[in-house]
């Protein structure tokens, strides 16, 4: 995080007006994969909705904010004991990535850490004729992730741009504190930028 920021600091200063700058909103899907305890891990499917801001600072390299707004995790084990379970897990995230583009062409690969600020942490159990309760998920830890990814960058016009993307995020800690959960995702998506400058 540190180097990410340096960097960006030193860039910033050398760089001046020649920085091009977009920002824009889009989405897609995360799939999380949670492992809990030795043997068992589960998938979960969940829509993804992400902000960015691109400082490019030359047309090799550039710095890539992710700001997340819903940074789903929820999934459904089966436990085995007649009960349905339903883990919903969300967070808004913010992820500082080294963007790192391809000479005279749109491809970029990027890779940084990731923060995630849990929003939403609660299971429901339930048994099938409807009966059932939801407590909360007690003490949740601060995400973080270790992520790369590779995206594309589609220059509709001047103003505009289109990048779809797909990327991995490692999870570095645990979910819960002092347990043996860990989630990975995978995620793709498309963002749409407007270019100030």
């Amino acid at each position: 995080m540190l180097l990410c920021i340096s960097m960006m600091t030193g860039m910033a200063m050398n760089a001046g007006a020649q920085i091009q700058v977009s920002a824009g909103v889009g989405g897609g899907v995360n799939i999380a994969q949670h492992y809990i305890g030795e043997d068992n891990d589960y998938y979960g499917f969940n829509p993804l909705v992400t902000a960015q801001v691109d400082l490019q600072f030359s047309r090799l390299l550039a710095m890539l904010f992710w700001i997340e707004g819903l940074s789903g995790m929820s999934f459904n084990p089966d436990l085995g004991d007649g009960y349905d379970y339903r883990y919903s897990i969300n967070y808004v995230g913010i992820a500082p990535t080294l963007k790192f583009c391809f000479p005279r062409r749109p491809l970029y690969v990027y890779a940084g850490p990731g923060f995630g600020f849990n929003t939403t942490g609660k299971v429901r159990q339930s048994y099938a004729d409807g009966f059932g309760f939801t407590e909360n998920i007690s003490d949740m830890e601060v995400r973080i992730d270790a992520r790369m990814g590779v995206g594309y960058d589609i220059f509709l016009n001047r103003r505009l741009t289109l990048s779809p993307f797909v990327g991995f995020n490692l999870g570095l800690n645990d979910v819960v504190t002092g347990s043996s959960w860990t989630a990975n995702i995978f995620q793709g998506g498309i963002v749409l930028r407007y270019n100030v400058n």
